[in-house]
């Protein structure tokens, strides 16, 4: 009997500790709910102008310099200016030499004296014969001396002519002016280096754009090479059969030190779009031809909503419905 009383106990006793065991078990610890942050962006409203980049590259197929080697010339006239279209012959650059000058003049001087002097005798060589007496006086050699002296002058005159005109820098083929050395403005300039850069070919660049480019005749632009801008004007236009517009451009800065490879960046902006709402591109989600938001609420939990988009503008996206002025949504 007693032996029964004590395996009773120690069975309520395992009883009870299991009891204990399973209710430590079922115990649940419930956290606080945290919202999680995302980063947003506002819906703006104002105005947006859109811009679009092209690149522009070289047409021209040759660069002729041009450059002076005696170093007492004087610049009398810069007869171009950079962006000039020139056609063969045409006067870029006149230089005049004090020394050249004075020695022309003085060979023309001579030879005017002499033609006067040929004249003189001429004349009173036809008097005396007219007269008809025995003392004539001959003329003819005094006329012949002249002549041959004349001779020597009108030669001396065309050699000093064409040192002159050495002197003087005319083009060699149609092209167009792309570099004018900035010290020929101001009087000087280094014997040896080139003073004038003339491109042949086109001389122009080129740029195939979007068709909803408009870029009307003689519209300036701004293109850079990555360390430089430079300024070109809009020629002419063409329609490709992709759809697409190729525009030509001639320079009107100096840029005789650009490469024939190098290629040139131009942005150009389009006409602003007025009163619009916009957001940023990364806030919309296109899903099955319809586009969507996150939007935030007043509480700060997101709803998706459905909006309406126009058109993009660099790093933004109009709005043309399903949200307003000044609320927020997911940025990304």
């Amino acid at each position: 009997m007693k032996k029964c009383r004590f395996f009773l106990l120690v069975f309520l006793i395992y009883l009870s500790g299991c009891s204990q065991n399973e209710g430590e078990l079922i115990v649940v610890r419930h956290t606080a709910y945290e919202k999680r942050a995302y980063e947003t962006t506002e819906v703006r409203k104002g105005e947006l102008t859109p811009t679009v980049s092209f690149t522009l590259s070289m047409t021209a197929t040759e660069h002729i310099q041009y450059q002076v080697t005696d170093a007492e010339l004087e610049i009398q006239k810069v007869a171009v200016s950079v962006g000039d279209r020139v056609k063969k012959g045409d006067l870029l650059l006149a230089f005049q030499s004090e020394e050249l000058q004075e020695r022309l003049a003085e060979y023309q001087k001579t030879d005017r004296q002499n033609r006067l002097l040929i004249r003189h005798y001429k004349k009173l060589q036809k008097l005396e014969k007219s007269k008809s007496t025995d003392l004539e006086t001959d003329y003819g050699k005094q006329i012949r001396d002249l002549q041959r002296e004349q001779e020597v002058t009108q030669l001396y005159i065309r050699e000093t002519k064409e040192k002159i005109r050495r002197n003087q820098i005319y083009a060699k083929r149609d092209g167009i002016i792309t570099r004018i050395d900035p010290k020929l403005r101001q009087g000087t300039y280094q014997p040896g280096q080139s003073l004038m850069t003339e491109t042949c070919g086109s001389g122009e660049y080129k740029a195939e754009t979007e068709k909803s480019v408009k870029l009307p005749k003689g519209t300036l632009i701004q293109a850079a090479d990555g360390s430089h801008t430079y300024q070109l004007r809009v020629t002419k236009e063409k329609r490709e059969k992709n759809g697409k517009k190729l525009y030509f451009f001639r320079p009107v800065s100096d840029m005789g030190d650009v490469g024939e490879e190098t290629v040139l960046t131009a942005r150009w902006k389009k006409k602003t779009v007025a009163d619009c709402m916009y957001v940023k591109k990364t806030a919309v989600c296109r899903d099955g031809g319809k586009y969507y938001v996150r939007r935030m609420d007043e509480k700060g939990y997101f709803e998706t909503a459905e909006v309406s988009v126009g058109q993009e503008v660099g790093e933004y996206i109009v709005i043309t419905g399903g949200l307003s002025e000044g609320e927020k949504v997911r940025a990304v």
